[in-house]
């Protein structure tokens, strides 16, 4: 692999995603890289793509989708639960603060600093 993937990118908001080359991340630690084999469109997606909910701080490259499927091809660092080859999911929460009443208490999904794959962070349409 040349360090690139293929991607679906938003570059103006209601304006068609432009398939393109993007740079390949690489797993922080604790994190894992899926190669994505599929993802679905949800209605979140929609809104964002239209405009209608825009980040604070749009990701680069801006890549929508949180449901997303496929395979684990890298771990990052101090990763011990997933093995290379493994199925994984990219749901719409991407990490969470860690710190906040939610978090502690055990509902990270109700996390208000949370970050979200296709939202805050590039998400699965790649």
């Amino acid at each position: 692999m040349d360090g690139t993937m293929l991607a679906a990118v938003l570059g103006d908001f209601g304006a068609e995603l432009r398939l393109e080359r993007v740079p390949r991340p690489e797993p922080g630690p604790g994190k894992i890289l899926i190669r994505l084999e599929a993802s679905g469109v949800c209605h979140t997606d929609v809104h964002i793509w239209q405009g209608s909910v825009r980040p604070p701080q749009p990701p680069s490259p801006f890549i929508l989708g949180h449901e997303g499927v496929g395979e684990v091809v890298a771990l990052g660092d101090g990763v011990s639960d997933w093995r290379i080859g493994d199925r994984a999911g990219a749901a719409w929460i991407h990490d969470t603060c860690g710190a906040c009443a939610e978090c502690r208490s055990g509902h990270e999904s109700f996390c208000q600093h949370h970050r979200a794959h296709g939202l805050n962070v590039p998400g699965t349409f790649a």
